[in-house]
């Protein structure tokens, strides 16, 4: 296969498989705290400190992803970088995942996707 579609792939699996890992994390935090309701843990998942908490994790997820998907390319690495960042992106706004998205903030996403590429763009 080529090693574009590989690194692709592989970056997206890492990222999207992360996101998910940490939304269950914190589902099951919340239910190990006592919350019981569905009601109430939606609301602590779409709340403020939810957002704050999860845009540091989405950005080292992201970084992490595009990273392991980029560094074995040898050339067009910000191209697969992109396509990573994109489907992510796509995944959380359109797909199955957008119920499991925390908060829809595409800056941390896009940036580490920038930084993600530059990493392995330097390795």
């Amino acid at each position: 296969m080529n090693q574009y579609v590989k690194g692709t792939i592989f970056g997206l699996v890492i990222t999207i498989g992360l996101g998910i890992v940490g939304y269950l994390a914190v589902v099951f935090y919340l239910i190990s705290q006592g919350f019981d309701e569905s009601n109430e843990i939606i609301d602590v998942i779409r709340s403020k400190n939810a957002m704050y908490w999860s845009t540091p994790y989405t950005l080292l997820v992201t970084i992490l992803g595009v990273w392991l998907g980029v560094r074995k390319i040898d050339s067009r690495v910000y191209f697969v970088a992109a396509i990573i960042v994109l489907l992510t992106a796509l995944s959380v706004t359109s797909g199955p995942l957008k119920i499991m998205s925390i908060h829809m903030n595409y800056i941390p996403i896009i940036l580490g996707g920038i930084l993600g590429g530059y990493a392995g763009a330097k390795t």
